[in-house]
């Protein structure tokens, strides 16, 4: 603003002499190249020779560049301006304006490459007359993502640039098979290669549902379907899809298997339970007593008693709070690298007998067990897996199970009061926090 009012008092005749103190005032108060940047910036070469000369520039270092940009037309100017002064975006607006010039499309390319300017040149070339530029910015832009395995966009950028066996490609390493299917469609490509080779990738990433939906309604493929669902025990969906007796006896071999492995699983989850609550009610057993034992210590004035580890349970205690509460034991700054910091938690949670974190230990396992057995999940999958049962003539089987899951989940019910005792809440939080 200073620099259009000041070249404003200089057009004006009368006014030169005080547009010439003005500009020599500024100049105490800006450096010189920062203020022949911005005259330069503003396009007009009256105001940058002000501005250059006023200064005591030497003219060896402006006046050839300035030669030679009044050689050029307005536009590619402007560009090679902005790429002086490093505003690239700018420099990107004003030549794409070439929309016929193959050289000056190349050298934007090339501006788009060296600065990341991608979704800047998407937005300048979208309106261009000369939608074939626009489509090269895409396929390039879709190449940068997918060398950045961005996957998911890559194939929307390559079907913007009309290349869809790229976009394709991309959608399948996204996992994205219907998006696969969409282009496939659209595009009258064959599908069913690619959506084959997409079953184990998702297999692999746990997409067992999606894998199995491409296998039965895409390839038609009933026997892959109930493969992809027995392999995570879905044994609803699988029995669903099974459209013939060998695929139904495929499904209960693989139910009557899974069954003995899941009764084995409910066991193995029952005694380490037990052992756990067990061994925590021991440990703190045995840390009453010794708290005890120096209380009676200093009773009797022995004021250096046993209290090496007093800061070590000091620390446990916050954490176990913070743990289970959703409160921070750590306000402020740590004075423990992130590196210390996980060695120490991984200090407590070893349950070594005798660690002096113990406790601490016992209680996130046995906080991890009961979520994994008591949450929503499970009980879906045991209600599930039971109907499946009894649908399949496995009566005895789905009633033991369902009496050892239903007995388990008592057990934790009436035992957490003695895990997580009263002085472990912080107040003013609820209980189920």
């Amino acid at each position: 603003k200073a620099l259009t009012l000041i070249w404003t008092l200089k057009q004006q005749q009368s006014t030169s002499d005080a547009a010439e103190e003005a500009l020599r005032y500024l100049l105490y108060l800006v450096e010189v190249n920062v203020l022949y940047d911005e005259a330069l910036g503003m396009y007009d070469f009256g105001l940058v020779l002000f501005v250059a000369t006023k200064s005591q520039k030497d003219p060896k270092e402006y006046l050839p560049f300035l030669n030679e940009l009044k050689r050029m037309d307005e536009n590619y100017r402007k560009y090679r301006i902005d790429c002086h002064l490093k505003r690239y975006d700018r420099a990107l607006a004003h030549i794409a304006r070439y929309d016929s010039e193959e050289e000056r499309f190349q050298e934007a390319l090339e501006l788009i490459g060296t600065h990341q300017l991608y979704t800047v040149g998407i937005r300048c070339y979208k309106a261009c007359s000369n939608q074939d530029y626009y489509r090269r910015v895409c396929l390039l832009y879709g190449d940068f993502l997918r060398k950045g395995s961005k996957h998911a966009d890559a194939s929307l950028m390559y079907e913007r640039a009309g290349d869809v066996q790229q976009a394709i490609s991309s959608a399948r390493h996204a996992l994205d098979w219907c998006r696969v299917v969409r282009l496939s469609s659209v595009y009258a490509v064959p599908a069913e290669p690619i959506l084959r080779s997409l079953v184990p990738a998702l297999l692999e990433a746990g997409e067992y549902d999606a894998a199995a939906t491409i296998a039965y309604d895409q390839l038609k493929d009933a026997r892959l379907a109930v493969d992809c669902l027995v392999k995570d025990h879905r044994y609803e969906r699988a029995l669903l899809l099974a459209n013939d007796p060998t695929l139904q006896d495929k499904v209960r071999s693989s139910l009557g298997e899974y069954l003995t492995t899941l009764d084995e699983t409910l066991c193995t989850e029952k005694e380490q339970f037990l052992r756990q609550k067990e061994r925590l009610a021991t440990v703190r057993t045995e840390r009453t007593e010794k708290q005890s034992s120096s209380a009676a210590a200093d009773d009797h004035g022995d004021v250096d008693g046993d209290c090496g580890d007093c800061d070590l349970f000091s620390d446990s205690s916050t954490i176990a709070s913070s743990r289970y509460t959703g409160t921070s034991g750590r306000s402020g700054k740590s004075h423990r690298s992130s590196k210390n910091r996980r060695k120490h938690e991984r200090k407590l949670l070893n349950l070594k007998e005798g660690n002096p974190f113990e406790d601490i230990a016992l209680i996130d396992a046995l906080h991890a067990l009961v979520v994994r057995v008591c949450g929503v999940e499970r009980q879906r999958h045991i209600r599930s897996v039971c109907q499946v049962a009894l649908e399949l003539r496995y009566d005895e089987q789905a009633g033991k199970l369902q009496h050892e899951y239903g007995a388990l989940f008592q057990l934790i019910r009436y035992s957490l009061d003695a895990i997580w005792l009263p002085e472990m809440i912080v107040p003013g939080m609820p209980p189920n926090s």
